[in-house]
């Protein structure tokens, strides 16, 4: 790949290109010259950006992986549209119930569907088999395969024994483990336990669903050293717990979904499943104080959970939880956070979690960019390039608008 990137701004604030404005000239996938009044040669191809901002590549920290187990949700060509057009190069994918990644085999037979696509996917193997927290996964030879990460999906180990021998396993591949902070015991309940689910009717999720999950995780830390990220967290709870083991030397990390701090639990006043996500929305207050704290996250997760149609239309307690938030999840978080956070939020911060995400922009490295500007557009069913509408942004105005990747 040459091409030759005319009138870029660079926008990443730990650069030494900061706001300038330059061209890129990129040979064979790598940065070959940065500069102004540079001079491509004729096999090289010239996009003018005329302003735009370029930054490192958007990284998203949490893809439940919903393929192969039911392309009625998402195909991977889909997928790759909604995640390009949403500004992203790299996505971490998790493992779930529709496909586990807990062999080997498909763990390799993943990394050869995807690696065509102009999408970097990196996937987290799972830790137990079939994620059902019994038997171990064969953890080596997941790690030899290519896993960046270890995880139990959306099914936290409850089982302080099990969690041990997990962590005490994985400490010789030197790969976090990533925690979903939600305690399944919990799903009975509808919503947020508050004034809203009384109104509704409905049995409420507590905080704890959240914070008893962490708080199991870091006493056993106290005994295994190991790397822990949670992902994500949502509630204030949680984040005072994850913060105060970050100032005692712990290696823990969490990301924050930017749906969490646009929306509460009295959005489901009206019943709309739309609003249906597991964990719930929380309180305003709780909103609020996560905002205060969005920028000292280690990154985003869009949560992109593609349900299809006939799921969604059911009684709010038979809904199918999720949302579609690839195209939305950073031009919604740039609501609440300045470029400034926000841009080290979504390219360096999650390498410091994942190292081999690590990049930088300077001559000799891996050309991994992302085009964007400050423009208002509207997101809608004609520009919703996922298989799935289950997007309570349609008909949102967003301020940044993705414009390409370059990968």
């Amino acid at each position: 790949m040459n091409l030759h990137l005319k009138n870029v701004v660079i926008f990443q604030p730990n650069s030494p290109y900061h706001l300038q404005t330059v061209d890129i000239c990129i040979k064979n996938g790598y940065i070959d010259a940065i500069g102004t009044e540079l001079k491509p040669d004729s096999s090289t191809e010239i996009k003018d950006y005329a302003g735009a901002y370029l930054s490192l590549g958007w990284i998203d920290t949490h893809l439940p992986l919903t393929f192969p187990g039911d392309e009625r949700r998402e195909t991977l060509p889909t997928l790759c549209n909604a995640a390009k057009a949403g500004g992203y190069t790299d996505v971490i994918c998790l493992p779930t119930k529709l496909s586990p990644i807990d062999t080997p085999e498909s763990l390799i037979s993943l990394k050869s569907q995807t690696q065509s696509y102009p999408v970097h996917f990196h996937f987290v193997a799972a830790v137990t088999e079939n994620l059902e927290g019994k038997e171990l996964t064969e953890l080596g030879l997941l790690a030899k395969a290519g896993a960046i990460a270890f995880s139990n999906g959306h099914f936290p180990i409850t089982d302080s024994s099990l969690l041990i021998r997990v962590l005490q396993y994985i400490q010789q591949f030197d790969l976090p483990f990533i925690i979903h902070p939600h305690l399944p015991s919990f799903n009975v309940g509808q919503v947020h336990d508050s004034r809203i689910a009384l109104e509704l009717g409905f049995k409420g999720i507590p905080s704890i669903a959240e914070t008893l999950t962490i708080v199991q995780t870091l006493e056993i830390l106290k005994y295994v050293r190991a790397q822990v990220h949670f992902s994500p967290v949502t509630t204030i709870e949680g984040w005072n717990l994850v913060q105060h083991a970050q100032n005692n030397g712990y290696r823990i990390t969490a990301d924050i979904s930017s749906n969490y701090l646009h929306f509460e639990d009295k959005d489901c006043l009206d019943f709309n499943t739309l609003h249906k996500v597991f964990p719930p929305y929380r309180d305003v207050q709780n909103r609020n104080e996560l905002v205060k704290f969005a920028k000292n996250f280690h990154g985003v997760a869009s949560l992109h959970t593609p349900v299809i149609t006939e799921d969604k239309l059911l009684e709010f307690s038979l809904a199918e939880p999720g949302i579609i938030h690839l195209q939305t999840s950073v031009p919604l978080m740039a609501k609440y956070l300045p470029l400034e956070q926000l841009i080290p939020l979504i390219t360096e911060k999650p390498s410091t979690i994942f190292p081999c995400l690590q990049r930088k922009l300077e001559i000799g490295q891996k050309a991994c960019f992302t085009i964007f500007k400050q423009e208002k557009w509207i997101f809608d069913k004609n520009v919703n390039l996922s298989l799935s509408n289950n997007s309570p942004f349609f008909g949102y105005h967003f301020e940044i608008k993705v414009l390409d990747t370059i990968i």
